[in-house]
């Protein structure tokens, strides 16, 4: 009877020391993804937040291999009798982390995406200059520079602004416990809209792929976006109306590989020519009978194991296990040879 205890006690060592070598999976989510969202900056500005409406959002995302094209449209409507000036921008490099239940997202921004601003169709001046707010909760990725133009909105009026800007898709990274994916991520934070006054009436959402890119090279997107298709165009369009945005709205898109030897740089020296295309796409009409459903993917789903990852994933399990019952047989042995 000892010596069947004692077993058991030796076997639930071993189960614990496994479980200890095999508790490092990775969290799951998408990491290092490029993205953006319409921020506001500072809270010595807070008084203004709830005085003005995002009326209406207007998306479009084109997306190439290895980086995506941006330009976000917004109706803004000052409640007030009163003129509001406030200070408006993006970071210019940084990392956002949103948590989504157990799946966490990380949008990674690089300060190489020509960030272009116009307001009712004239472009504003835009500085890259560190923030030092004096107020602790400043929204400023930890004092890194931002980019950043001061808005004026007229009393009871709309106010459009227009945004502009590229980021780097190519460095992403989709995992799931010892699993992962090199596919192109971006994230559009549409969380930050809930610092206006709520609700938004309206949001419309265009998603093209580009350079060869087909829908069917979509791995996954966000499910809070109910998106219908164009096939022909590899085009996605979908809308939200009257909603207060969280974390779950976020847009998440997974798509294509990675790109070898990639020189984002060089590509934001196009920078113009990508955004004349983005425009076009904007200022199109898409007609209800062009759509057809599509069924959204988990963006959050991981494609088989990989050879080399049940190679090391064996060699993680394995070897505790291996040195855990030669520990035991050797015991086991040595008491045998006494008697």
């Amino acid at each position: 009877m000892k010596q069947i205890g004692w077993w058991f006690l030796q076997l639930g060592a071993a189960f614990f020391v496994i479980l200890l070598f095999c508790g490092n999976a990775a969290q799951p989510g998408v990491w290092n993804a490029g993205g953006g969202g319409f921020n506001l900056l500072f809270p010595e500005d807070s008084s203004a937040y709830r005085k003005i409406q995002m009326q209406r959002e207007a998306i479009t995302i084109q997306l190439y291999p290895g980086f995506a094209v941006v330009r976000g449209t917004y109706q803004m409507y000052n409640t007030t009798a009163d003129s509001i000036s406030i200070r408006v921008g993006y970071p210019v490099e940084g990392i956002y982390d949103s948590d989504q239940g157990m799946e966490r997202n990380e949008i990674t921004f690089d300060g190489l995406y020509r960030l272009k601003v116009l307001q009712d169709g004239r472009p504003r001046p835009v500085i890259a200059e560190p923030v030092r707010s004096p107020q602790p909760q400043a929204q400023t990725f930890d004092n890194d520079n931002w980019y950043i133009w001061e808005s004026v909105f007229p009393p009871r009026a709309v106010t459009e602004i227009s945004v502009y800007f590229m980021v780097n898709t190519n460095d992403a990274k989709i995992t799931a416990g010892y699993a992962s994916d090199a596919h192109n991520a971006f994230i559009y934070i549409l969380e930050s809209g809930r610092i206006w006054q709520q609700p938004i009436e309206k949001a419309d959402f265009k998603i093209q792929l580009m350079d060869g890119l087909e829908l069917e090279d979509i791995y996954g997107i966000s499910r809070s976006i109910d998106f219908a298709a164009v096939p022909a165009d590899a085009l996605l369009f979908g809308s939200k109306k009257n909603f207060s945005p969280l974390p779950s709205d976020n847009l998440l898109i997974n798509y294509g590989e990675r790109v070898g030897s990639f020189d984002f740089a060089a590509l934001v020296a196009e920078s113009e020519t990508y955004f004349a295309a983005v425009d076009e796409l904007s200022s199109r009409r898409i007609a209800e009978q062009q759509l057809i459903p599509y069924e959204e993917a988990d963006p959050y789903r991981v494609r088989q194991i990989s050879i080399v990852q049940w190679f090391w994933m064996g060699l993680l399990i394995g070897l505790p296990a291996l040195v855990v019952v030669l520990i035991i047989l050797g015991r086991y042995f040595r008491r045998r040879s006494r008697r």
